[in-house]
């Protein structure tokens, strides 16, 4: 996170914490950085600090009662992201400034077809990629939740696929989500409702500690290695149809 306020041109000067103990070990890092780490004394608590936790937990509250199914433990992780994102695109009352935060940090105008595309939860389908697009057993799209944004200029957002788990080595439940600039949304069904009702079910109750994987990245790591296993045992240097540079020996 510092780097990219550094990336950005800003100087943090200093770090408020309640005596969080993954941040106060960091404090003789933070020192040489030139950071001055504020904690509160044991038992007390940075105001602004808990009035801001105060209403992202409300309006996460707001949003898993509004949605039609159980939302997965697993996935509150992301609507607490989904919420501190939201409320960055409001002005603080706290500031003089009208200009949102995202605003001021991004340096660039709210533009509601990038920023404001999709809430949290809502079924879409999405295109799966799939790695040969002519086979007619692979799934064009898959069904998916919409999470996250984000935030970059093409207004992607992070969706988690509605499929069943597939267990890895260590016997933990692996489940997918993808990151998309194009979807269609769709209305959810009892199907999709019951599913995901049961996963939010057996993550409670049965199932060890959950893993998500990146579809994107393991679909882009196997096209690497059919590329690579694709190119001409025999030819001049030049380049094959994957793009990638061939080069070869003849002996």
């Amino acid at each position: 996170m510092l780097r990219e306020y550094k990336a950005r041109q800003f100087t943090v000067i200093d770090i408020r914490s309640d005596r969080e103990g993954g941040i106060y070990k960091l404090k003789d890092a933070l020192a040489q950085g030139g950071i001055v780490l504020n904690d509160a004394g044991a038992g007390s608590h940075v105001g602004m600090i808990e009035i801001q936790n105060k209403l992202v937990k409300e309006s996460c509250r707001m949003i898993i009662n509004s949605l039609p199914y159980r939302l997965p433990k697993f996935l509150h992780r992301y609507l607490v992201y989904f919420c501190v994102s939201r409320r960055n695109l409001f002005p603080s009352n706290l500031s003089l400034d009208p200009t949102p935060p995202k605003e001021l940090f991004t340096g660039r105008r709210l533009d509601r077809k990038i920023d404001v595309r999709i809430g949290f939860g809502e079924y879409v389908e999405v295109d799966a990629m799939p790695k040969h697009r002519n086979d007619i057993n692979q799934p064009r799209t898959l069904p998916a939740i919409s999470l996250d944004p984000r935030g970059n200029l093409q207004g992607s957002v992070r969706f988690f696929v509605i499929v069943d788990p597939e267990h890895s080595k260590s016997t933990k439940p692996c489940y997918s989500f993808v990151i998309r600039d194009k979807w269609v949304k769709m209305p959810i069904n009892q199907v999709l409702i019951d599913k995901l009702n049961l996963m939010a079910y057996d993550n409670k109750t049965v199932y060890p500690p959950i893993e998500l994987r990146d579809l994107d990245e393991e679909a882009h790591s196997e096209r690497l290695d059919d590329a690579l296993l694709r190119q001409p045992a025999t030819g001049n240097v030049g380049e094959n149809h994957t793009g990638f540079p061939c080069f070869t020996v003849k002996t």
